[in-house]
């Protein structure tokens, strides 16, 4: 469907009494057609400016009143205009029925009713569970959670969808943000399975349901000064105060504002609740990493970046303390570029402060170290680590490894895997990361360094005799490693490209990582 957002999530709480969709048994089907039209609101409220129309591909659920049969009708004409037709095949036993039920998005549903009656004349519809998230879609919403429902009857043959969700429109006003959350402190719910009349189409409950709503763009950030409709479930409970918060791609903290301007409304069916642009700003702050020169440079850069920064800010640069072998000699946009005499002693360091001076008195501030080796001195780190069952890289040496290598998954051995622990190189552990379809560990190596890795690894299942893992560099060729069961294997020493990223994942069958070793020098 045109300019629409995705559906909603399914439990028992809504339901007395749940009768399962039925299954049609004869091979005899007879083909129908519908007319289908989009609901027609009398008021500017309702989906102000909004273009809501019927899209190539779109399906409902149609279901036979009598039986509970569902069958999936696809539209045949009508694409991009209000009003289409829908064409499936049904059971020759449901071909007679006068009364038919309709659901977008094309969703199963469960028929519930009271204690005498569990048709859908009498009964509620709950909309199956979905499982992906919200898309924020610019100017419109995600069509998956915009949920109609109409009925029927032979006579007509004509459907007339209803609202089942109310949207929340807001703008955003920043740049950088990757998400959004907007969240109550009373007792309604926006997000969950809609519970919904058969009969009239009106919210009854939300099945599953929480209170906050999350909505976030499939790729990238939301566009500044873009606006965005959120479609929400409705529990018929009146809003309290309301909590929008940002998140942010380039790092900052989320931001948050609370506001009461919807308290003590009750959400309507195709209501456009308008939160405005909210006022939430953000702290600018001060990106940059400390800096190594060789012994005889006389010239070196601070790169930074400012995270929010401000139309008239301005970073300037210092010494924190006096130093007899450093200076700041110049500083423009991105780059403090520094002056500094050989060094023919030991290693030496001085703090350089880049201060970010905004709304003409506002500043923050952020010290860079300087080092300069000794004659005759090289870099170099060895990295040791595994993960634990929490996600956190457990560091055995030089500790950095948190913030270097990411992990996707966790898991302690046993089960099926033929060690409870393993003991390499001195270290023991009983947890690996676990590497299968959506399992994987990824790292960047250095720009500047000479790296080398070295991992151990073990299959799953003894069965699996196909296992294998690889390690993976951006846009290179994978190497290949077979996983043992009965003890784990090594990949050996492995050298690295510089400033690339890699992936270590399965090349096929589950299996763990356990300890990692990296080497950098100069």
């Amino acid at each position: 469907m045109i300019l629409l957002a995705a559906a909603a999530i399914v439990s028992a709480a809504c339901q007395k009494e749940a009768q399962a969709p039925q299954e049609t048994t004869s091979k005899a089907t007879i083909e129908k057609t519908f007319t289908v039209t989009m609901p027609q609101d009398e008021t500017k409220t309702y989906l102000d400016g909004m273009s809501v129309k019927w899209s190539d591909n779109d399906e409902i659920n149609v279901i036979a009143a009598t039986s509970g049969n569902q069958y999936t009708f696809t539209i045949a004409s009508g694409q991009n205009t209000t009003t289409a037709t829908f064409t499936g095949t049904l059971d020759e036993a449901d071909a007679s029925e006068t009364t038919f039920y309709a659901v977008y998005p094309n969703r199963q549903i469960r028929i519930t009713g009271d204690s005498n009656n569990r048709d859908l004349e009498h009964g509620v519809i709950t909309l199956e569970a979905i499982s992906t998230a919200q898309e924020a879609v610019q100017d419109a919403y995600d069509p998956q959670f915009a949920v109609m429902t109409a009925k029927t009857d032979a006579a007509s043959a004509t459907m007339d969808f209803r609202h089942g969700v109310a949207y929340f429109k807001i703008k955003v006003g920043i740049d950088n943000v990757n998400k959004i959350k907007i969240s109550t402190d009373g007792s309604a719910r926006f997000n969950g399975r809609p519970c919904l009349d058969a009969e009239t189409g009106a919210p009854v409950n939300v099945d599953g349901a929480k209170n906050f709503v999350e909505i976030a763009p499939k790729s990238g950030d939301f566009v500044k000064g873009g606006t965005y409709f959120v479609p929400v479930t409705i529990k018929n409970s009146a809003l309290k105060n309301l909590t929008i918060t940002y998140s942010f791609s380039d790092g900052s903290a989320d931001a948050s504002i609370t506001t009461g301007k919807k308290s003590s409304e009750i959400l309507e069916p195709g209501k456009i609740y308008d939160l405005g642009c909210p006022p939430i700003t953000v702290t600018p702050a001060i990106t940059a990493a400390d800096v190594t020169l060789e012994s005889d440079a006389t010239y070196g850069e601070i790169l930074y970046t400012i995270v929010n920064e401000k139309a008239t800010g301005q970073l300037t640069a210092a010494l924190k303390e006096t130093s007899d072998w450093l200076t700041v000699s110049n500083v423009t946009s991105g780059v403090v570029e520094l002056t500094s005499l050989v060094n023919t002693g030991a290693s030496r360091t001085a703090t350089v402060t880049l201060t970010y001076t905004y709304d003409t008195t506002e500043t923050v501030t952020k010290d860079v170290v300087v080092t300069q080796k000794a004659p005759g001195t090289t870099e170099s780190h060895e990295y040791v680590f595994y993960y634990n069952t929490s996600g956190s890289a457990v560091n055995l040496k030089d500790g950095v490894a948190d913030t270097y290598f990411t992990a996707s998954a966790k898991a302690d051995l046993g089960g099926d895997y033929a060690i409870s622990s393993w003991d390499i190189n001195g270290y023991t552990s009983s947890k690996g990361v676990k590497l299968n379809s959506s399992g994987y560990v990824s790292f960047t190596t250095s720009t500047t360094l000479k790296s080398t890795v070295q991992f151990w690894f073990i299959r799953r299942k003894s069965g699996d005799t196909s296992a294998q893992i690889q390690l993976v560099p951006e846009g290179g060729t994978a190497q290949v490693f077979d996983s043992p069961h009965d003890n784990y294997a090594t990949s050996g020493v492995i050298n690295l490209e510089k400033g690339t990223a890699y992936t270590i994942k399965q090349a096929s069958k589950e299996q763990a990582l356990l300890l990692v070793i990296v080497n950098e020098t100069e």
